[in-house]
């Protein structure tokens, strides 16, 4: 039978290792300094997106090449990503982005008519439900003319356990939306040293608190005068 010390050191162990954190979101470059790590400038018009981008540990679903005269927050070109009507697979399942690296901070231009339904998954399996207000509306001169485009948003997700994936939709009106300039910042690097110390110490704790003094018998105490 386990002694209660040694339970409790157990059980704090374990919590130690499967500690789960829920995914944040801030609306604004906020803390994300780096520029932008895809930027889809060089897909084509209608191209589908799948791997393209593999090699910085990102692959997508349902999503395809746009050209856009939109205002992003960072880039100048207007190839983005998208999700369209003109698609034959649009709005019938969300686009999805995957990550083989986990990132602990990753944000992207998002643009549609309304709210846009995201949902961030966690390395650790816990899944964030986002309802996303993505549209600002363009600004017009005293003539009703146009002197500023809409655009969209930047939106952030930050998980200290790093994000496997993200999937975007379904958005208001038409279920459309574009995504560009994402960012992958501080990728998450596992640190078995430092869990390593941990358990030692914990381990050490248990070890001492089953430590019984057994009297030996052949001792002879001298008597007190």
């Amino acid at each position: 039978m386990r002694s209660p010390s040694r339970r409790f050191v157990l059980g704090l162990l374990l919590s130690v290792g499967t500690a789960a954190y829920a995914t944040t979101i801030s609306v604004g470059a906020g803390a994300f300094s780096d520029p932008p790590a895809i930027a889809f400038n060089s897909i084509v018009n209608g191209q589908a997106i799948t791997n393209q981008f593999a090699a910085q540990g990102v692959t997508f679903n349902n999503l395809w090449g746009d050209q856009v005269d939109l205002v992003f927050f960072a880039d100048s070109g207007v190839a983005v990503a998208a999700n369209m009507s003109s698609h034959a697979a649009c709005c019938v399942i969300p686009a999805t982005m995957n990550f083989s690296t986990p990132y602990e901070l990753i944000g992207f231009e998002l643009f549609s008519n309304g709210y846009t339904t995201v949902n961030v998954v966690g390395v650790d399996g816990q899944t964030n439900i986002f309802d996303i207000y993505a549209y600002v509306p363009p600004i017009r001169n005293s003539r009703d003319q146009i002197v500023v485009q809409a655009k969209g948003v930047f939106v952030g997700f930050e998980n200290p356990t790093g994000i496997s994936s993200i999937s975007i939709g379904p958005s208001a009106l038409n279920n459309a939306f574009l995504v560009d300039n994402i960012v992958l910042q501080a990728p998450v690097v596992p640190e078995p040293g430092t869990f390593a110390l941990v358990a030692i110490c914990l381990l050490g704790l248990a070890a001492g608190a089953r430590r019984v003094v057994t009297p030996d018998p052949n001792r002879v105490v001298p008597a007190r005068r």
